[in-house]
């Protein structure tokens, strides 16, 4: 099925953004012997970052937790968190399907403060995969985007309403594994459900926990 012609803008600006970006990179002297892999990408879009309090900040690092934990980077770009899990990092060969169970449960820590919470944490989670240029040098990690990987989940993020949408790329990859609902955009899904998140669901209970005993001890009596 193919929708209306009004997709198609957003489409050429990811495009347009994407060889801008690749452009900007592409003279880059800062890897000396980079390796091309096949890597996933999530972009966190934090809105209302500048505004939010010590509590908001919290559950932002308790979802960046369980990412840096599965061995991916995390780097900050003005309101973007910017995740890297290439088979460099995480000695994996495929990271298609654990950047959605990634992407789920920071979606899922994120929409559980903010149901409890006053105030609330405005953001995006998009996801995709394609190539980058790694490097791991003196203890320090290093990329190169190719192409729009980056762009692309940046994109995603920026239209993304407190849910993860993934590129076309990364639902070919993980289509047995999770289920999704189109959007309005071309190439454009929204995560529905994970069938099998088993690994992750410890994590997501005792966090869902933790913040319920938080809530109490912070209410008025």
């Amino acid at each position: 099925l193919h929708g209306p012609k009004s997709k198609l803008p957003l489409l050429k600006k990811i495009g347009a953004s994407a060889e801008t970006s690749s452009k900007s990179t592409s003279a880059s002297h800062v890897i000396d012997k980079g390796e091309k892999q096949e890597s996933s990408v999530i972009s966190l879009k934090l809105r209302n970052l500048h505004d939010l309090k010590k509590p908001a900040l919290e559950a932002v690092d308790s979802a960046l937790w369980k990412v840096k934990e599965s061995n991916a980077k995390v780097y900050s770009d003005s309101e973007y968190r910017v995740i890297i899990l290439s088979p460099l990092l995480t000695k994996e060969k495929d990271n298609s399907f654990k950047a959605i169970l990634l992407a789920q449960d920071i979606e899922r820590i994120l929409n559980q403060y903010n149901r409890r919470s006053q105030q609330k944490i405005n953001f995006g989670i998009g996801a995709n995969t394609g190539d980058l240029v790694v490097e791991s040098k003196d203890g320090k990690f290093k990329f190169i985007s190719m192409g729009n990987t980056i762009t692309l989940s940046k994109k995603l993020s920026q239209i993304s309403n407190s849910e993860v949408l993934i590129s076309e790329n990364l639902h070919r990859k993980t289509s047995t594994k999770v289920k999704v609902d189109r959007t309005q955009q071309e190439g454009v899904w929204k995560l529905k459900k994970v069938i099998d998140h088993t690994p992750h669901s410890e994590f997501i209970n005792r966090f869902v926990q933790k913040q319920k005993t938080n809530f109490k001890q912070h209410s008025p009596h």
